[in-house]
């Protein structure tokens, strides 16, 4: 949740520079991964499960399955591949980006 509260004040303020018109962010959760919105939303759903499993008992560990679909579409279908191809299209010739997306973690910092 945290997360979530840090990258929404983050954005705002960069988007609203008169200077950043056009340009990727590169400061703030955006230094650690450059999706953590996606990061965000996937940690969430997995809390919950976590969350809920100290109560769960037999076919109620099913319910893990909704985290796990939840991060197969964001990693996989719907969210990061069309936001990469996209960013690709846009800075994709820009050096600046090139060396940001290689030196940084695409969703978990660290590992990938």
């Amino acid at each position: 949740m945290w997360l979530c509260c840090l990258r929404f004040p983050l954005l705002l303020r960069f988007r609203a520079g008169p200077a950043n018109a056009g340009k990727f962010i590169t400061s703030g959760v955006w230094s650690l991964c450059r999706h953590p919105n996606y990061l965000g939303e996937i940690m969430l759903w997995s809390g919950l499960f976590i969350s809920a499993s100290s109560v769960m008992k037999g076919v109620d560990f099913a319910s893990v399955l909704s985290p796990i679909f939840v991060a197969y579409l964001l990693t996989n279908v719907s969210g990061i591949p069309i936001l990469e191809r996209q960013a690709m299209k846009r800075w994709g010739s820009d050096p600046n980006y090139l060396k940001y997306r290689a030196s940084t973690a695409c969703l978990i910092p660290g590992l990938w």
